[in-house]
Protein backbone atom coordinates (compact mmCIF):
# COMPACT_ATOMS: atom_id res chain seq x y z
CA UNK A 1 0.00 0.00 0.00
CA UNK A 2 1.61 3.23 -1.15
CA UNK A 3 1.56 6.09 1.26
CA UNK A 4 1.62 9.85 0.68
CA UNK A 5 1.77 10.67 4.39
CA UNK A 6 -0.07 9.91 7.58
CA UNK A 7 -2.99 12.24 7.09
CA UNK A 8 -3.49 11.31 3.45
CA UNK A 9 -3.72 7.64 4.32
CA UNK A 10 -6.08 8.44 7.18
CA UNK A 11 -8.54 9.78 4.66
CA UNK A 12 -7.92 7.32 1.87
CA UNK A 13 -8.07 4.10 3.87
CA UNK A 14 -11.37 4.68 5.59
CA UNK A 15 -13.13 6.67 2.97
CA UNK A 16 -12.44 4.11 0.27
CA UNK A 17 -13.79 1.31 2.42
CA UNK A 18 -16.59 3.00 4.35
CA UNK A 19 -20.07 2.52 2.98
CA UNK A 20 -23.47 3.88 3.89
CA UNK A 21 -26.05 1.17 3.41
CA UNK A 22 -29.35 1.93 5.06
CA UNK A 23 -32.04 3.76 3.10
CA UNK A 24 -32.84 6.10 5.99
CA UNK A 25 -32.70 9.79 6.82
CA UNK A 26 -28.91 9.65 6.73
CA UNK A 27 -28.64 8.30 3.19
CA UNK A 28 -29.62 11.45 1.30
CA UNK A 29 -32.75 12.97 -0.22
CA UNK A 30 -33.37 12.27 -3.93
CA UNK A 31 -32.02 15.70 -4.85
CA UNK A 32 -28.89 15.20 -2.72
CA UNK A 33 -28.35 11.74 -4.19
CA UNK A 34 -28.52 13.20 -7.69
CA UNK A 35 -25.65 15.58 -6.89
CA UNK A 36 -23.81 12.75 -5.18
CA UNK A 37 -23.99 10.65 -8.36
CA UNK A 38 -22.55 13.56 -10.35
CA UNK A 39 -19.70 13.76 -7.83
CA UNK A 40 -19.02 10.03 -8.15
CA UNK A 41 -18.74 10.30 -11.94
CA UNK A 42 -16.40 13.27 -11.65
CA UNK A 43 -14.20 11.45 -9.13
CA UNK A 44 -14.06 8.30 -11.28
CA UNK A 45 -12.96 10.44 -14.25
CA UNK A 46 -10.20 12.05 -12.21
CA UNK A 47 -11.85 15.48 -11.97
CA UNK A 48 -11.41 15.88 -8.22
CA UNK A 49 -12.19 19.60 -8.16
CA UNK A 50 -15.64 19.02 -9.65
CA UNK A 51 -16.16 15.99 -7.44
CA UNK A 52 -15.46 17.98 -4.28
CA UNK A 53 -17.81 20.75 -5.41
CA UNK A 54 -20.61 18.28 -6.20
CA UNK A 55 -20.22 16.42 -2.89
CA UNK A 56 -20.54 19.79 -1.16
CA UNK A 57 -23.72 20.50 -3.15
CA UNK A 58 -25.16 17.18 -1.96
CA UNK A 59 -24.39 18.15 1.64
CA UNK A 60 -25.91 21.60 1.16
CA UNK A 61 -29.11 19.92 -0.02
CA UNK A 62 -29.17 17.45 2.89
CA UNK A 63 -27.10 18.10 6.01
CA UNK A 64 -27.81 14.55 7.22
CA UNK A 65 -26.29 12.83 4.16
CA UNK A 66 -23.49 10.97 5.98
CA UNK A 67 -21.69 9.35 3.07
CA UNK A 68 -21.48 12.64 1.17
CA UNK A 69 -19.39 14.03 4.04
CA UNK A 70 -16.94 11.13 4.07
CA UNK A 71 -16.51 11.17 0.29
CA UNK A 72 -16.04 14.93 0.33
CA UNK A 73 -13.08 14.45 2.67
CA UNK A 74 -11.72 11.80 0.32
CA UNK A 75 -12.12 14.08 -2.71
CA UNK A 76 -10.34 16.91 -0.94
CA UNK A 77 -7.44 14.62 -0.16
CA UNK A 78 -7.24 13.66 -3.83
CA UNK A 79 -7.38 17.33 -4.77
CA UNK A 80 -4.31 18.01 -2.71
CA UNK A 81 -2.29 15.07 -3.97
CA UNK A 82 -3.52 14.51 -7.51
CA UNK A 83 -5.56 17.58 -8.35
CA UNK A 84 -5.23 21.32 -8.70
CA UNK A 85 -4.39 22.13 -5.08
CA UNK A 86 -1.26 20.01 -5.10
CA UNK A 87 -0.04 20.97 -8.54
CA UNK A 88 3.64 21.90 -8.52
CA UNK A 89 4.04 21.13 -4.82
CA UNK A 90 6.38 18.62 -3.19
CA UNK A 91 5.03 15.70 -1.16
CA UNK A 92 6.14 17.51 2.00
CA UNK A 93 4.20 20.62 0.98
CA UNK A 94 1.16 18.49 0.12
CA UNK A 95 1.35 16.76 3.50
CA UNK A 96 1.50 20.15 5.23
CA UNK A 97 -1.56 21.32 3.29
CA UNK A 98 -3.42 18.17 4.18
CA UNK A 99 -2.56 18.53 7.87
CA UNK A 100 -3.80 22.11 7.83
CA UNK A 101 -7.03 21.01 6.14
CA UNK A 102 -7.37 18.13 8.61
CA UNK A 103 -7.03 20.41 11.63
CA UNK A 104 -9.49 22.95 10.18
CA UNK A 105 -12.00 20.21 9.37
CA UNK A 106 -11.77 18.75 12.87
CA UNK A 107 -12.39 22.18 14.36
CA UNK A 108 -15.33 22.80 12.02
CA UNK A 109 -17.17 19.57 12.72
CA UNK A 110 -16.40 19.55 16.42
CA UNK A 111 -18.10 22.93 16.58
CA UNK A 112 -21.05 21.69 14.52
CA UNK A 113 -21.35 18.67 16.81
CA UNK A 114 -21.63 20.92 19.85
CA UNK A 115 -24.11 23.22 18.08
CA UNK A 116 -26.30 20.28 16.95
CA UNK A 117 -26.12 17.73 19.78
CA UNK A 118 -29.04 15.77 18.29
CA UNK A 119 -27.27 15.03 14.99
CA UNK A 120 -25.03 11.90 14.97
CA UNK A 121 -23.47 12.75 11.62
CA UNK A 122 -21.14 15.49 12.89
CA UNK A 123 -19.30 13.48 15.57
CA UNK A 124 -19.11 10.60 13.09
CA UNK A 125 -17.37 12.85 10.54
CA UNK A 126 -14.85 13.86 13.22
CA UNK A 127 -14.28 10.17 13.94
CA UNK A 128 -13.32 9.51 10.31
CA UNK A 129 -10.66 12.18 10.51
CA UNK A 130 -8.95 10.20 13.27
CA UNK A 131 -9.08 6.85 11.51
CA UNK A 132 -5.57 5.31 11.70
CA UNK A 133 -3.96 8.38 13.30
CA UNK A 134 -5.81 7.98 16.62
CA UNK A 135 -8.34 5.09 16.74
CA UNK A 136 -9.09 5.81 20.41
CA UNK A 137 -10.46 9.22 19.45
CA UNK A 138 -12.19 7.67 16.48
CA UNK A 139 -13.96 5.27 18.83
CA UNK A 140 -14.88 8.08 21.22
CA UNK A 141 -16.68 10.08 18.55
CA UNK A 142 -18.36 7.02 17.05
CA UNK A 143 -19.72 6.09 20.47
CA UNK A 144 -21.02 9.61 20.71
CA UNK A 145 -22.80 9.22 17.36
CA UNK A 146 -24.63 5.99 18.31
CA UNK A 147 -25.50 7.42 21.71
CA UNK A 148 -27.29 10.24 19.90
CA UNK A 149 -29.09 7.83 17.57
CA UNK A 150 -29.24 4.08 18.15
CA UNK A 151 -30.19 3.49 14.51
CA UNK A 152 -27.16 5.33 13.10
CA UNK A 153 -25.54 2.34 11.36
CA UNK A 154 -22.32 4.11 10.21
CA UNK A 155 -21.50 4.57 13.89
CA UNK A 156 -21.76 0.83 14.54
CA UNK A 157 -19.62 0.05 11.51
CA UNK A 158 -17.02 2.45 12.87
CA UNK A 159 -17.10 0.77 16.30
CA UNK A 160 -16.78 -2.63 14.64
CA UNK A 161 -13.68 -1.45 12.77
CA UNK A 162 -12.02 -0.17 15.94
CA UNK A 163 -12.84 -3.41 17.77
CA UNK A 164 -11.16 -5.40 15.00
CA UNK A 165 -8.07 -3.21 15.39
CA UNK A 166 -7.83 -4.49 18.94
CA UNK A 167 -8.18 -8.03 17.72
CA UNK A 168 -11.60 -8.13 19.36
CA UNK A 169 -13.52 -10.01 16.67
CA UNK A 170 -16.29 -10.91 19.13
CA UNK A 171 -17.35 -7.29 19.66
CA UNK A 172 -16.45 -6.39 16.09
CA UNK A 173 -18.96 -8.94 14.79
CA UNK A 174 -21.48 -7.89 17.43
CA UNK A 175 -21.35 -4.25 16.35
CA UNK A 176 -21.53 -5.09 12.67
CA UNK A 177 -24.57 -7.32 13.21
CA UNK A 178 -26.42 -4.07 13.98
CA UNK A 179 -25.53 -2.94 10.46
CA UNK A 180 -26.51 -6.35 9.09
CA UNK A 181 -29.87 -6.31 10.87
CA UNK A 182 -30.64 -2.83 9.52
CA UNK A 183 -29.81 -3.90 5.98
CA UNK A 184 -31.13 -7.45 5.49
CA UNK A 185 -31.50 -6.99 1.74
CA UNK A 186 -28.02 -5.61 1.07
CA UNK A 187 -25.56 -8.09 -0.48
CA UNK A 188 -22.76 -5.59 0.18
CA UNK A 189 -23.40 -5.68 3.91
CA UNK A 190 -23.60 -9.47 3.90
CA UNK A 191 -20.28 -9.61 2.07
CA UNK A 192 -18.58 -7.18 4.44
CA UNK A 193 -19.76 -9.19 7.43
CA UNK A 194 -17.23 -11.86 6.41
CA UNK A 195 -14.40 -9.57 7.50
CA UNK A 196 -15.73 -9.36 11.04
CA UNK A 197 -15.90 -13.14 11.50
CA UNK A 198 -12.76 -14.17 9.61
CA UNK A 199 -10.97 -15.16 12.84
CA UNK A 200 -13.32 -18.15 13.14
CA UNK A 201 -12.86 -20.46 10.09
CA UNK A 202 -16.26 -22.13 10.52
CA UNK A 203 -18.13 -18.86 10.91
CA UNK A 204 -16.16 -17.34 8.05
CA UNK A 205 -17.16 -20.16 5.72
CA UNK A 206 -20.76 -19.97 6.93
CA UNK A 207 -20.83 -16.23 6.21
CA UNK A 208 -19.43 -16.80 2.72
CA UNK A 209 -22.03 -19.46 1.94
CA UNK A 210 -24.80 -17.28 3.37
CA UNK A 211 -24.05 -14.56 0.82
CA UNK A 212 -24.47 -17.09 -1.97
CA UNK A 213 -27.61 -18.57 -0.41
CA UNK A 214 -29.35 -15.26 0.18
CA UNK A 215 -28.15 -13.47 -2.94
CA UNK A 216 -27.61 -16.19 -5.56
CA UNK A 217 -26.13 -15.20 -8.92
CA UNK A 218 -24.92 -11.87 -7.51
CA UNK A 219 -21.46 -10.39 -7.90
CA UNK A 220 -21.22 -10.38 -4.12
CA UNK A 221 -21.91 -14.13 -3.93
CA UNK A 222 -19.02 -14.84 -6.30
CA UNK A 223 -16.82 -12.38 -4.43
CA UNK A 224 -17.60 -14.09 -1.12
CA UNK A 225 -16.37 -17.42 -2.47
CA UNK A 226 -13.30 -15.77 -3.94
CA UNK A 227 -12.40 -14.11 -0.64
CA UNK A 228 -12.86 -17.43 1.11
CA UNK A 229 -10.57 -19.15 -1.40
CA UNK A 230 -7.85 -16.49 -1.17
CA UNK A 231 -7.87 -16.64 2.63
CA UNK A 232 -6.82 -20.28 2.38
CA UNK A 233 -3.08 -20.58 3.06
CA UNK A 234 -2.88 -24.18 1.84
CA UNK A 235 -2.11 -24.06 -1.89
CA UNK A 236 -4.03 -27.22 -2.82
CA UNK A 237 -7.13 -26.15 -0.90
CA UNK A 238 -7.00 -22.71 -2.48
CA UNK A 239 -6.83 -24.22 -5.97
CA UNK A 240 -9.75 -26.52 -5.19
CA UNK A 241 -11.86 -23.58 -4.00
CA UNK A 242 -10.97 -21.50 -7.07
CA UNK A 243 -11.95 -24.35 -9.37
CA UNK A 244 -15.31 -24.69 -7.62
CA UNK A 245 -15.89 -20.95 -7.97
CA UNK A 246 -15.07 -21.05 -11.67
CA UNK A 247 -17.40 -24.00 -12.18
CA UNK A 248 -20.29 -22.18 -10.51
CA UNK A 249 -19.91 -18.67 -11.90
CA UNK A 250 -19.14 -17.54 -15.44
CA UNK A 251 -16.02 -15.36 -15.67
CA UNK A 252 -17.71 -13.50 -18.50
CA UNK A 253 -20.35 -12.26 -16.07
CA UNK A 254 -18.73 -12.30 -12.65
CA UNK A 255 -15.57 -10.32 -11.87
CA UNK A 256 -14.49 -12.62 -9.04
CA UNK A 257 -14.82 -15.67 -11.30
CA UNK A 258 -12.58 -13.88 -13.78
CA UNK A 259 -10.10 -13.25 -10.96
CA UNK A 260 -10.28 -16.95 -10.06
CA UNK A 261 -9.49 -17.87 -13.67
CA UNK A 262 -6.49 -15.52 -13.59
CA UNK A 263 -5.18 -17.14 -10.42
CA UNK A 264 -5.68 -20.65 -11.78
CA UNK A 265 -3.88 -19.71 -14.99
CA UNK A 266 -0.93 -18.43 -12.95
CA UNK A 267 -0.86 -21.66 -10.92
CA UNK A 268 -1.15 -23.97 -13.94
CA UNK A 269 1.47 -21.98 -15.81
CA UNK A 270 4.04 -23.20 -13.28
CA UNK A 271 2.66 -26.66 -12.59
CA UNK A 272 0.92 -27.80 -15.79
CA UNK A 273 1.53 -25.45 -18.75
CA UNK A 274 -0.68 -27.49 -21.08
CA UNK A 275 -3.60 -27.06 -18.70
CA UNK A 276 -2.86 -23.33 -18.44
CA UNK A 277 -2.98 -23.05 -22.22
CA UNK A 278 -6.27 -24.92 -22.44
CA UNK A 279 -7.74 -22.68 -19.74
CA UNK A 280 -6.66 -19.55 -21.60
CA UNK A 281 -8.16 -20.86 -24.84
CA UNK A 282 -11.42 -21.73 -23.09
CA UNK A 283 -11.63 -18.29 -21.47
CA UNK A 284 -11.00 -16.60 -24.82
CA UNK A 285 -13.80 -18.63 -26.37
CA UNK A 286 -16.13 -17.36 -23.66
CA UNK A 287 -14.81 -13.79 -23.86
CA UNK A 288 -13.55 -13.27 -27.44
CA UNK A 289 -13.17 -9.50 -26.91
CA UNK A 290 -10.96 -9.90 -23.84
CA UNK A 291 -7.53 -8.36 -24.39
CA UNK A 292 -6.27 -10.12 -21.26
CA UNK A 293 -7.10 -13.62 -22.44
CA UNK A 294 -5.86 -12.84 -25.95
CA UNK A 295 -2.54 -11.91 -24.38
CA UNK A 296 -2.58 -15.07 -22.23
CA UNK A 297 -3.21 -17.28 -25.24
CA UNK A 298 -0.41 -15.48 -27.10
CA UNK A 299 1.87 -15.97 -24.10
CA UNK A 300 1.04 -19.68 -23.87
CA UNK A 301 1.49 -20.18 -27.61
CA UNK A 302 4.85 -18.38 -27.57
CA UNK A 303 6.08 -20.53 -24.70
CA UNK A 304 5.01 -23.70 -26.56
CA UNK A 305 6.75 -22.54 -29.74
CA UNK A 306 9.90 -21.66 -27.79
CA UNK A 307 9.91 -25.13 -26.22
CA UNK A 308 9.47 -26.68 -29.65
CA UNK A 309 12.54 -24.82 -30.91
CA UNK A 310 14.51 -25.86 -27.83
CA UNK A 311 13.60 -29.49 -28.48
CA UNK A 312 14.84 -28.97 -32.05
CA UNK A 313 18.11 -27.52 -30.64
CA UNK A 314 17.35 -24.10 -32.11
CA UNK A 315 18.48 -22.02 -29.15
CA UNK A 316 18.73 -18.77 -31.07
CA UNK A 317 15.21 -19.20 -32.42
CA UNK A 318 13.88 -19.91 -28.93
CA UNK A 319 15.64 -16.85 -27.49
CA UNK A 320 14.17 -14.66 -30.24
CA UNK A 321 10.70 -15.74 -29.10
CA UNK A 322 11.37 -15.65 -25.36
CA UNK A 323 12.90 -12.18 -25.57
CA UNK A 324 9.55 -10.83 -26.72
CA UNK A 325 7.41 -12.76 -24.24
CA UNK A 326 5.41 -10.60 -21.85
CA UNK A 327 4.57 -12.49 -18.69
CA UNK A 328 0.96 -11.75 -17.62
CA UNK A 329 0.86 -9.32 -14.74
CA UNK A 330 -0.78 -11.77 -12.35
CA UNK A 331 1.76 -14.52 -13.15
CA UNK A 332 4.13 -13.31 -10.47
CA UNK A 333 6.54 -16.19 -10.91
CA UNK A 334 8.85 -16.14 -13.93
CA UNK A 335 10.33 -19.53 -13.13
CA UNK A 336 8.98 -21.21 -16.25
CA UNK A 337 10.19 -18.38 -18.51
CA UNK A 338 13.59 -18.36 -16.82
CA UNK A 339 14.05 -22.11 -17.17
CA UNK A 340 13.24 -22.04 -20.87
CA UNK A 341 15.55 -19.06 -21.35
CA UNK A 342 18.36 -20.90 -19.55
CA UNK A 343 17.85 -23.96 -21.80
CA UNK A 344 17.92 -21.80 -24.91
CA UNK A 345 21.06 -19.98 -23.78
CA UNK A 346 22.84 -23.26 -23.17
CA UNK A 347 21.98 -24.50 -26.66
CA UNK A 348 22.95 -21.26 -28.38
CA UNK A 349 26.02 -20.22 -26.36
CA UNK A 350 26.94 -23.04 -24.01
CA UNK A 351 26.40 -23.85 -20.33
CA UNK A 352 28.41 -20.85 -19.13
CA UNK A 353 25.76 -18.44 -20.46
CA UNK A 354 22.98 -20.48 -18.89
CA UNK A 355 24.83 -20.65 -15.59
CA UNK A 356 25.41 -16.89 -15.35
CA UNK A 357 21.77 -16.22 -16.19
CA UNK A 358 20.44 -18.63 -13.58
CA UNK A 359 22.92 -17.54 -10.93
CA UNK A 360 21.73 -13.94 -11.11
CA UNK A 361 18.06 -14.85 -10.81
CA UNK A 362 18.45 -17.51 -8.11
CA UNK A 363 20.56 -15.13 -6.03
CA UNK A 364 17.62 -12.75 -5.71
CA UNK A 365 14.51 -14.89 -6.30
CA UNK A 366 15.25 -18.53 -5.50
CA UNK A 367 12.94 -21.38 -6.43
CA UNK A 368 13.45 -25.12 -6.06
CA UNK A 369 13.31 -25.72 -9.81
CA UNK A 370 15.79 -22.98 -10.72
CA UNK A 371 18.19 -24.06 -7.98
CA UNK A 372 18.24 -27.59 -9.41
CA UNK A 373 18.77 -26.18 -12.91
CA UNK A 374 21.63 -24.03 -11.59
CA UNK A 375 23.33 -27.06 -10.03
CA UNK A 376 22.91 -29.00 -13.26
CA UNK A 377 24.34 -26.14 -15.29
CA UNK A 378 27.25 -25.79 -12.88
CA UNK A 379 27.97 -29.51 -13.11
CA UNK A 380 28.46 -29.19 -16.87
CA UNK A 381 31.10 -26.56 -16.11
CA UNK A 382 32.86 -28.86 -13.65
CA UNK A 383 31.48 -27.12 -10.56
CA UNK A 384 30.22 -29.15 -7.61
CA UNK A 385 27.39 -27.98 -5.36
CA UNK A 386 29.74 -26.43 -2.83
CA UNK A 387 31.31 -24.30 -5.54
CA UNK A 388 27.94 -23.24 -6.90
CA UNK A 389 26.75 -22.35 -3.40
CA UNK A 390 29.90 -20.30 -2.86
CA UNK A 391 29.35 -18.33 -6.06
CA UNK A 392 25.68 -17.92 -5.24
CA UNK A 393 26.57 -16.50 -1.85
CA UNK A 394 29.13 -14.22 -3.49
CA UNK A 395 26.42 -12.77 -5.75
CA UNK A 396 24.11 -12.25 -2.79
CA UNK A 397 26.89 -10.77 -0.72
CA UNK A 398 27.82 -8.29 -3.44
CA UNK A 399 24.20 -7.10 -3.67
CA UNK A 400 23.70 -6.86 0.09
CA UNK A 401 23.72 -3.61 2.07
CA UNK A 402 24.44 -2.86 5.73
CA UNK A 403 21.33 -2.98 7.89
CA UNK A 404 20.70 0.39 9.49
CA UNK A 405 21.19 0.11 13.28
CA UNK A 406 18.25 0.94 15.48
CA UNK A 407 17.07 0.77 19.07
CA UNK A 408 13.32 0.88 19.70
CA UNK A 409 11.06 0.33 22.68
CA UNK A 410 9.51 -3.11 23.06
CA UNK A 411 5.73 -3.16 23.47
CA UNK A 412 5.98 -6.22 25.70
CA UNK A 413 8.74 -5.19 28.13
CA UNK A 414 8.97 -1.42 27.73
CA UNK A 415 12.74 -1.81 27.34
CA UNK A 416 14.85 -0.85 24.35
CA UNK A 417 15.49 -3.55 21.77
CA UNK A 418 18.42 -3.08 19.44
CA UNK A 419 19.15 -4.76 16.14
CA UNK A 420 22.61 -5.40 17.55
CA UNK A 421 20.99 -7.54 20.26
CA UNK A 422 20.46 -10.16 17.55
CA UNK A 423 23.83 -9.99 15.91
CA UNK A 424 24.77 -13.49 14.82
CA UNK A 425 21.10 -14.34 14.20
CA UNK A 426 19.03 -14.25 11.05
CA UNK A 427 16.48 -11.47 11.58
CA UNK A 428 13.23 -10.64 9.82
CA UNK A 429 12.32 -6.97 10.22
CA UNK A 430 8.69 -6.30 9.28
CA UNK A 431 7.21 -2.81 9.11
CA UNK A 432 3.44 -2.85 9.63
CA UNK A 433 0.56 -1.27 11.52
CA UNK A 434 -2.71 -2.72 12.90
CA UNK A 435 -5.13 -1.18 10.38
CA UNK A 436 -3.10 -2.34 7.37
CA UNK A 437 -5.00 -4.99 5.41
CA UNK A 438 -1.98 -6.23 3.40
CA UNK A 439 -0.02 -6.46 6.66
CA UNK A 440 -2.68 -8.70 8.19
CA UNK A 441 -2.73 -10.81 5.01
CA UNK A 442 1.03 -11.37 5.24
CA UNK A 443 1.05 -12.39 8.91
CA UNK A 444 -0.05 -16.05 8.49
CA UNK A 445 2.80 -16.59 6.01
CA UNK A 446 5.39 -14.79 8.14
CA UNK A 447 4.19 -16.80 11.12
CA UNK A 448 4.62 -20.01 9.11
CA UNK A 449 8.20 -19.02 8.27
CA UNK A 450 8.97 -18.23 11.90
CA UNK A 451 7.46 -21.51 13.07
CA UNK A 452 9.70 -23.39 10.64
CA UNK A 453 12.93 -21.64 11.56
CA UNK A 454 12.59 -20.25 15.10
CA UNK A 455 14.42 -23.26 16.58
CA UNK A 456 17.40 -22.16 14.48
CA UNK A 457 17.40 -18.74 16.11
CA UNK A 458 15.43 -16.80 13.49
CA UNK A 459 13.59 -13.84 15.05
CA UNK A 460 10.98 -11.42 13.74
CA UNK A 461 11.01 -7.78 14.82
CA UNK A 462 7.60 -6.27 14.03
CA UNK A 463 7.87 -2.47 13.94
CA UNK A 464 4.59 -0.57 14.20
CA UNK A 465 4.60 2.29 11.71
CA UNK A 466 1.64 4.39 12.88
CA UNK A 467 2.15 5.89 16.32
CA UNK A 468 -1.55 6.50 16.92
CA UNK A 469 -2.26 2.78 16.59
CA UNK A 470 0.19 1.76 19.31
CA UNK A 471 -2.58 0.82 21.81
CA UNK A 472 -3.81 -1.84 19.41
CA UNK A 473 -0.51 -3.59 18.73
CA UNK A 474 -0.41 -6.08 21.60
CA UNK A 475 -4.12 -6.96 21.66
CA UNK A 476 -4.09 -7.58 17.93
CA UNK A 477 -0.99 -9.77 17.93
CA UNK A 478 -2.30 -11.71 20.91
CA UNK A 479 -5.66 -12.30 19.24
CA UNK A 480 -3.88 -13.75 16.21
CA UNK A 481 -1.62 -15.99 18.28
CA UNK A 482 1.52 -14.16 17.19
CA UNK A 483 3.30 -14.24 20.53
CA UNK A 484 6.57 -15.13 18.79
CA UNK A 485 6.65 -11.74 17.01
CA UNK A 486 8.72 -9.12 18.85
CA UNK A 487 6.66 -5.90 18.54
CA UNK A 488 8.58 -2.63 18.59
CA UNK A 489 7.36 0.95 18.85
CA UNK A 490 7.96 3.01 15.72
CA UNK A 491 6.20 5.80 13.88
CA UNK A 492 5.76 6.78 10.27
CA UNK A 493 8.44 9.47 10.25
CA UNK A 494 11.04 7.11 11.74
CA UNK A 495 10.15 4.32 9.33
CA UNK A 496 10.33 6.69 6.37
CA UNK A 497 13.41 8.68 7.39
CA UNK A 498 15.53 5.86 8.81
CA UNK A 499 14.53 2.76 6.83
CA UNK A 500 13.06 4.56 3.81
CA UNK A 501 9.80 2.66 4.10
CA UNK A 502 7.37 3.87 1.44
CA UNK A 503 4.61 1.33 1.91
CA UNK A 504 3.32 -1.19 4.41
CA UNK A 505 4.13 -3.97 4.83
CA UNK A 506 7.83 -3.74 4.04
CA UNK A 507 9.92 -6.73 5.09
CA UNK A 508 13.71 -7.10 5.26
CA UNK A 509 15.68 -10.34 5.73
CA UNK A 510 18.94 -9.61 7.54
CA UNK A 511 21.81 -12.07 7.74
CA UNK A 512 23.85 -13.01 10.81
CA UNK A 513 26.51 -10.54 9.64
CA UNK A 514 24.08 -7.62 9.99
CA UNK A 515 23.49 -7.03 6.29
CA UNK A 516 20.21 -6.86 4.35
CA UNK A 517 20.11 -9.62 1.74
CA UNK A 518 16.46 -9.74 0.73
CA UNK A 519 13.42 -7.46 0.73
CA UNK A 520 10.50 -9.79 0.22
CA UNK A 521 6.75 -9.19 0.40
CA UNK A 522 5.36 -12.48 1.70
CA UNK A 523 1.66 -12.74 0.88
CA UNK A 524 0.99 -16.18 -0.66
CA UNK A 525 2.10 -19.82 -0.53
CA UNK A 526 4.41 -19.12 -3.49
CA UNK A 527 6.12 -16.11 -1.91
CA UNK A 528 6.39 -18.00 1.37
CA UNK A 529 8.25 -20.81 -0.42
CA UNK A 530 10.67 -18.31 -1.93
CA UNK A 531 11.16 -16.58 1.42
CA UNK A 532 11.93 -19.91 3.10
CA UNK A 533 14.65 -20.58 0.53
CA UNK A 534 16.08 -17.13 1.24
CA UNK A 535 16.10 -17.78 4.98
CA UNK A 536 17.72 -21.18 4.45
CA UNK A 537 20.50 -19.51 2.48
CA UNK A 538 21.11 -17.04 5.32
CA UNK A 539 21.13 -19.85 7.88
CA UNK A 540 23.67 -21.82 5.84
CA UNK A 541 25.89 -18.77 5.69
CA UNK A 542 25.50 -18.32 9.43
CA UNK A 543 26.47 -21.93 10.11
CA UNK A 544 29.47 -21.74 7.81
CA UNK A 545 30.62 -18.49 9.37
CA UNK A 546 30.69 -16.64 6.07
CA UNK A 547 30.83 -12.90 5.89
CA UNK A 548 30.26 -10.45 3.09
CA UNK A 549 33.54 -8.63 3.53
CA UNK A 550 35.03 -9.93 0.31
CA UNK A 551 32.15 -9.07 -1.99
CA UNK A 552 29.82 -6.68 -0.24
CA UNK A 553 32.01 -3.86 0.96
Amino acid sequence: MKRFGAFCLVAIFFLCSSTMYAADKYSGTPAAQAEYKKAEKARESGDFDTAAADYQKAIDLDHNFAKAYSDLLFARTLQMYLGSQGKGKSNEEKAALLKKSHDETVAKYTTLASQHPDNPVYPWVVAQLYNESDPDLQEKYCRQSVKISEDFTPGYECLATVAMLRGDSVHGAEYFRRVLAANPDSPDVALQYMYYVHADPKEYKAAALEVGKKFPNSQQAAQALYRYAMAETDRDERVKDLKQLLAKYSPAKFDSASDAADDLFAYYDQTDPAKARRLAQKMLEQMPASKTWKADVAYSDAMVEAKRKIDAHDGAGALAILGKVKTPGYVFSKVRLNLLTAEAKEISAGPAESYVFLLKDVAAFPSDREILALYASGKKLGKNREQVDAELWGARSAASTPAIPFSLESFTTGKKVSLDDYKGHVVIVDFWYPNCGPCMASFPYLHGILEKFKDQGVVLLAINGIEGQAPFVLPLLKSKGLDDFIPLRGNEKWCSDVYHVRGFPTTFFIGADGRVYFKTHVYSPETQSMAELQIEALLRAQQEGKSSQSGGQ
